[in-house]
């Protein structure tokens, strides 16, 4: 797997979306699950200009799982009860054809 893309998806996750332009198809699913579905690129790099001008939350990756074709980064929100994250990156051609996120709340005592 090139290292330069696993990068650019721990980066990805981690809230910075310029380093993985390059790396994405135009055509790619971005399935937040339980919440929404983005289709397309353009799509994606609206919606997340969006959630930055909202104040995106500081995200911290514990974990990093690569295999031919799926990198899989956890991690979680760096705040007390911040949520935890799972983003797991489809590969296809060398571009990240879909990305599936979850999002887990915290239990509270």
């Amino acid at each position: 797997m090139n290292k330069k893309l696993v990068r650019a998806c721990e980066s990805f996750s981690e809230g910075n979306v310029e380093t993985m332009v390059d790396f994405i198809s135009p055509e790619v699913e971005w399935n937040i699950v339980g919440e929404k579905t983005i289709t397309g690129l353009e799509d994606l790099l609206q919606f997340c200009e969006e959630m930055a001008e909202a104040g995106c939350p500081e995200f911290h990756n514990t974990h990093t799982t690569v295999s031919v074709s799926q990198i899989v980064v956890e991690g979680s929100e760096q705040k007390e009860n911040g949520v935890f994250y799972c983003d797991s990156y489809t590969i296809a051609k060398g571009k990240i054809a879909e990305i599936r996120s979850y999002g887990i709340m915290p239990q509270s005592d």
